[in-house]
C-alpha cells in the first residue's frame, strides 16, 4: 500500500507543477485521474476473506527475455489482516511467498519465458503452513488434492508481453522527417516557379 501511496505521490508532485494554464490544468487534471484510478488498489472477496491486491508484469517482449509477473497483496479474513506464513499454488507449482516486516503485505513472483509465460485469468491459491504441508504430501504421494482448501484464492488478469511495433521510434522519426523535407522541398520549388 505504501508503493502505491508513493507512486501516487510522485504522479501529484508532477501534474501540480504543470497547471502554467488553464488548458495544461484541465489536461493534467484528466491526466492525474487516470492515474490515480491505475493506482488504486484491486479489492475482492474471496472465501470469506477481503484481499487488495496490485500486480505488475512485463509489458513489453523486445527489452526483456522473460514475462515477470509480481502480485502484492493484503487479506483481512473475519475482520483481522492476515498476519501468517503463506504458500502460494499456481497450476499445480509452488512459489515462494514474502511478507513485509510488519507482516500486513504479500508478494508472489515469478518468472518466464515469453512463450511459455501464464496468460489470463490466474487464480493463485494461497495457504497456511498446515494445509501447505498437507499439499505437499498429497503432491509427493500423488494423491489427490481436491479436498485440501485454500486459506483464499487471489486471482488476476495477466495481459502478457507485446511484440511492439514492426518499426522502431528511429525509422518512424527518420521517415516523418524525410515526408516533412519533401513536403517542404515541393513547396518552395513550386513558390520559385
Amino acid at each position: 500500500r505504501r508503493v502505491i501511496q508513493n507512486r501516487c505521490h510522485v504522479l501529484i508532485r508532477f501534474f501540480s507543477c504543470c497547471h502554467a494554464d488553464v488548458e495544461m490544468f484541465v489536461f493534467s487534471l484528466a491526466i492525474f485521474t487516470i492515474f490515480s484510478a491505475l493506482c488504486s488498489p484491486a479489492v475482492a472477496q474471496t472465501g470469506g476473506c477481503e484481499i487488495t491486491q496490485n500486480h505488475y508484469s512485463t509489458a513489453d517482449a523486445i527489452l526483456n527475455l522473460e514475462t515477470a509477473t509480481i502480485i502484492e497483496f493484503s487479506a483481512l479474513c473475519g475482520g483481522k489482516q492476515v498476519s501468517q506464513i503463506l504458500h502460494a499454488e499456481l497450476n499445480g507449482q509452488f512459489l515462494p511467498v514474502s511478507q513485509s516486516l510488519d507482516g500486513s503485505v504479500y508478494q508472489v513472483s515469478w518468472s518466464n519465458e515469453h512463450k511459455s509465460a501464464v496468460l489470463g485469468t490466474l487464480n493463485i491459491n494461497l495457504y497456511d503452513d498446515d494445509a501447505y504441508s498437507i499439499m505437499r504430501k498429497a503432491h509427493r504421494s500423488g494423491e489427490d488434492t481436491s479436498e485440501v482448501q485454500p486459506m483464499f484464492t487471489v486471482n488476476v488478469y495477466i495481459r502478457g508481453a507485446s511484440a511492439g511495433i514492426f518499426l522502431s521510434t528511429e525509422i518512424v522519426a527518420a521517415l516523418a522527417f524525410i515526408g516533412i523535407w519533401y513536403f517542404a522541398y515541393t513547396q518552395k520549388a513550386k513558390l520559385s516557379n
